[in-house]
């Protein structure tokens, strides 16, 4: 099949596919990569291809995020690589956000400082109550804590509109929700965004108390913006690529080869069909091309996509928080 020509809003770099967690629902361990670390010169080519094929003028904004993995792991590349792309490539004048996703538990004050003063939004890896956040990931309640601090020290620093609490929603959340809402308006938390679980996807029923919950929410606070994820940040309704992720050894793919790993590691595609979502090699590609109408068979039509349920997409539509 023929191959489109793909601009996209995003570049996330594979900072390292290490982490100092081992959360039963992320994709890191189900990862073909363990233990790789990105260097200077892979994040600098990164970087140049995604200004090459980027899409300029997306409502939803053009934006370079460092990601693992547990990306702090690596502070020292952290540290050198956000004043080097800030230098060579100026965000005023290119039109770009900078932003990292991390767990928060080894984010001390002078890392927190650092991000600030670079302007470097802060996503944060949080599902809730300590109850509901160690489901998931075995947690001591110290770094539970230290996870919490980090988040209010950049709330008491008046940097709520650069901090983004990701929780992901199993449908046994849904029990719970007036505690999330609870914590996180006692936080004083501007946005946060829910991820449907991608091992457990919503039924009918389960989309229609979690459409009940957030409208009742934002009513009484109207002030609140609450994204879902994966909508708010790529363009699921066609499949086409939003995203370009590149790993420490310099394989580009499009974000969606986060599913596309776990329908291979549960035996539902072929490693040839997993491969669909990949772009090619730093120093073989200068354009993004792939073969969008075969993705869709393989990750929506032939298999499902589980990261996107129609329920959740209906949700997506009808709840307006998405911008246009």
């Amino acid at each position: 099949m023929p191959k489109t020509r793909v601009f996209v809003r995003s570049l996330d770099l594979m900072v390292t596919t290490r982490c100092n967690m081992s959360c039963s629902n992320c994709f890191g361990h189900m990862d073909a990569y363990p233990n790789m670390d990105m260097d200077m010169e892979t994040a600098r080519k990164a970087t140049a291809l995604y200004f090459a094929n980027r899409r300029v003028g997306d409502p939803r904004g053009c934006q370079v995020v460092l990601f693992g993995g547990e990306p702090t792991l690596c502070w020292d590349f952290v540290a050198g690589f956000v004043p080097w792309l800030h230098q060579t490539h100026p965000r005023e004048e290119l039109g770009y956000a900078t932003s990292i996703f991390t767990n928060g538990t080894l984010l001390s004050r002078d890392k927190l400082d650092f991000l600030m003063e670079n302007q470097v939004g802060v996503g944060l890896s949080f599902d809730g109550p300590f109850a509901q956040h160690v489901l998931r990931r075995k947690m001591a309640p110290q770094s539970y804590e230290n996870l919490l601090n980090a988040a209010r020290y950049l709330l008491d620093q008046g940097y709520a509109e650069r901090l983004l609490v990701s929780t992901v929603l199993h449908p046994a959340s849904l029990d719970h929700l007036d505690d999330f809402f609870a914590l996180y308006a006692s936080m004083g938390l501007t946005q946060f965004q829910f991820i449907q679980d991608s091992d457990n996807p919503f039924s009918p029923d389960d989309r229609n108390r979690l459409d009940a919950a957030l409208r009742e929410y934002k009513q009484a606070h109207p002030g609140i913006r609450i994204y879902l994820c994966p909508e708010y940040a790529f363009h699921c309704d066609t499949c086409m690529p939003g995203a370009m992720l590149v790993y420490p050894n310099g394989e580009v793919w499009d974000m969606c080869t986060l599913t596309t790993s776990m329908l291979h590691r549960t035996g539902r595609i072929s490693e040839e069909q997993r491969q669909v979502t990949c772009f090619g090699m730093l120093d073989e590609i200068e354009e993004l091309w792939l073969d969008v109408a075969q993705k869709i068979k393989v990750v929506r039509r032939r298999t499902f996509c589980p990261t996107l349920s129609r329920d959740w997409r209906m949700l997506l539509r009808d709840f307006g928080e998405i911008p246009a």
